[in-house]
């Protein structure tokens, strides 16, 4: 234990160390704070020349739109720099404790980027099967405000965000602003189609028609309110119950504790505290943590969506 502390110690005096090496050469916090502190058009504006463009960046940035209702690209610069932060903070934690630098970097990268990203893939699952839950209404209520507006797609999609509840909202009301605010249309449709899954991309397309071409789309919305009845019919014909099974994945969070204290009388420690401040024990511990999280992750996704009311 008392190593444990030194070496932490150590770690603590070399990074003030080295800040305060640079701090003699003329570098100031409140200067870099000064010029990151930039306007939200200026971090859009670097956003859009630097990042926009790299693939990884922008799939991850579009999985944070269709995912996050509150989040906003100029969010992004800040986001990476976070979760850069908690990757080196993991990294140099794991090392101490496991005393293993691949296995330091690994996990760090697992838990920075891998672990939020497949909570983000769980969140669009469930905005998925929410929206989906009662599209078929849906597309029956842009028809009658299609038809009500004469025919303009943008007035169409505003009354119906009103309209609508929960996801539904969120997923037709920022289409809706993405469109109107020029955003770009492929990105705007593409976001689209992640939220609404199957039938999204080919109504996304439909919508697009009508908002840059003008052209009257009315007889295939039409069209898509029918075939989306019939599905949603045979849909819940063929619905499982699947309550029982989402049920089992949250059994890993039980069997963490008892697997830790397992482990610990395997490796003759007094208790499972001790065993925990080894670097086997670390590792069992962390491995044990991500075995709870795909647990939770998949009783989540089987879980059955509530109908909008």
């Amino acid at each position: 234990m008392m190593d444990l502390l030194l070496r932490i110690l150590g770690y603590v005096i070399a990074v003030v160390g080295i800040g305060l090496l640079f701090a003699s050469f003329g570098f100031r916090w409140s200067v870099i704070r000064r010029r990151m502190a930039m306007t939200q058009k200026k971090k859009e504006e670097l956003y859009d020349t630097t990042l926009r463009n790299h693939v990884l960046f922008s799939w991850y940035d579009r999985l944070l739109q269709a995912a996050v209702h509150e989040y906003r690209p100029y969010m992004f610069v800040r986001l990476m720099n976070y979760q850069t932060v908690v990757f080196l903070g993991i990294t140099v934690i794991l090392l101490v404790l496991t005393k293993s630098i691949f296995y330091g970097v690994f996990m760090a990268i697992v838990f920075s980027y891998i672990v939020p990203a497949g909570y983000l893939y769980i969140r669009l699952a469930k905005i998925k099967a929410n929206t989906q839950q009662d599209l078929s209404k849906t597309v029956i209520k842009l028809l009658q405000y299609y038809m009500k507006n004469s025919h303009n797609m943008l007035y169409a999609l505003k009354d119906l965000s009103k309209d609508l509840k929960g996801d539904s909202q969120q997923v037709f009301g920022m289409l809706f602003v993405r469109l109107e605010s020029g955003q770009r249309p492929k990105e705007a449709a593409d976001i689209f189609s992640m939220q609404v899954g199957t039938w999204g991309r080919n109504l996304a397309i439909t919508i697009l028609r009508a908002v840059e071409e003008g052209t009257n789309v009315e007889r295939v919305l039409q069209d898509y309110s029918r075939d989306l009845t019939e599905f949603s019919k045979r849909l819940g014909q063929a619905e499982t119950n699947g309550r029982e099974v989402a049920q089992l994945g949250k059994l890993p969070i039980i069997l963490v504790p008892v697997l830790i204290i397992v482990n610990a009388q395997f490796a003759m420690q007094k208790n499972a505290y001790a065993y925990l401040l080894t670097p086997i024990g670390t590792k069992v511990f962390v491995l044990s943590i991500i075995l709870a999280l795909i647990g939770l992750a998949l009783a989540k996704m089987l879980e059955r969506p509530k109908p909008m009311k």
